[in-house]
């Protein structure tokens, strides 16, 4: 499990994260709290720990902590953002946690307010004086709520997002001193009511996760590991479905979506394993064979 929080500090270096001074291969899962109930949380965690994962990722969702300007919630219901970040550290998982503001993630407005958006001149996603108060009066307010949890970092790192191929060789020709990270790996994709379920094969995510990692990948992100519901008016844009089980290793419910699960869980075993071999490696070769 990972250390108590005042005794961690959290670095990088060309190769990979550095926890108290030990390079990780970090295997996160998307588990978006506000797409399950509280009750779920614990077994959600535990699950994604079972299946080989050392940390959970999520947004922090602006529109839904601050329904009104000023007026904050971070405690009832599936807002209670400390309880879920406890139930993590109880797991035994380290927590990404992305503040935004803008999150995207097929949520209502992006995650803003719609007070926000409905602002006279206030203009999202910009320089504008306006947008900018308020969201830093939304991050300085969650980094309070979180504060207890919080490590030591010494952040800067760059990523990759969804992307492959020859771009990983760019970006790692653009920034040899920065580690490579796959911020969001798709596990499927997201369903509109008139479509079917997407779906993403499993040797084919599992394969997509390996290759990363032997290019001198470090950080490793599912998105989603548990996709969830779509609870009253939180689906973003027109004929979004309720569902956004998004073909996830574990399934809307919360149960494991085989083969898809269990492929993963024995490619992140393996991974485990050999971690300190994995990250230790300052150049990793790839051998083709016919």
């Amino acid at each position: 499990s990972p250390p108590a929080p005042s005794n961690v500090t959290v670095s990088y270096d060309h190769r990979a994260i550095i926890v108290d001074g030990r390079r990780r291969l970090l295997l996160a899962g998307a588990i978006h709290y506000p797409r399950s109930s509280p009750g779920m949380w614990p077994f959600l965690l535990e699950r994604a720990k079972a299946a080989g994962l050392n940390a959970v990722d999520t947004y922090v969702f602006w529109g839904l902590h601050e329904p009104a300007p000023g007026v904050f919630d971070f405690h009832t219901d599936e807002k209670n953002l400390p309880h879920f970040l406890e139930l993590a550290k109880k797991a035994g998982l380290f927590v990404v946690l992305r503040i935004g503001p803008y999150v995207c993630a097929e949520f209502n407005n992006g995650g803003f307010p719609v007070w926000l958006t409905q602002l006279p001149g206030v203009r999202t996603r910009t320089y504008e004086p306006q947008f900018l108060t308020y969201m830093e009066k939304f991050v300085r307010k969650t980094l309070e709520v979180v504060e207890p949890h919080l490590k030591r970092l010494d952040v800067g790192v760059p990523w990759i997002m969804c992307e492959q191929g020859e771009r990983i060789d760019d970006m790692r020709r653009l920034s040899p001193s920065h580690p490579l990270m796959f911020t969001e790996l798709w596990s499927g994709w997201f369903r509109l009511t008139h479509e079917p379920l997407t779906s993403r094969p499993a040797s084919d995510l599992a394969f997509s996760a390996a290759r990363f990692i032997a290019k001198s990948g470090s950080y490793v992100a599912y998105y989603m590991w548990h996709g969830g519901t779509n609870f009253g008016r939180m689906g973003g844009g027109p004929m979004m479905a309720t569902s956004y089980d998004y073909d996830a290793p574990l399934d809307e419910y919360g149960f494991p979506h085989d083969p898809k699960h269990a492929t993963l869980a024995d490619l992140h075993a393996i991974l485990n394993e050999f971690e300190d071999i994995i990250v230790g490696a300052e150049k990793v070769e790839i051998y083709k064979t016919r």
